[in-house]
């Protein structure tokens, strides 16, 4: 795996793990946003991984 693959993958599991945490800390509030954030934040990282790939 390419250098901005693997960092674009390890951020978007950071992001997902960190909104996960939140989710189970916070349970005041609709448990589902924090998980969407984490999918729309790792959908973007997935999309410049891709990019970066096709690019080299």
């Amino acid at each position: 795996m390419r250098p901005p693959t693997s960092a674009a993958l390890a951020a978007a599991a950071s992001i997902a793990s960190s909104a996960t945490g939140y989710a189970t800390a916070h349970t005041d509030h609709s448990l589902g946003t924090p998980f969407f954030i984490a999918f729309l934040l790792a959908l973007v990282f997935a999309t410049l991984a891709a990019a970066a790939a096709d690019k080299d």
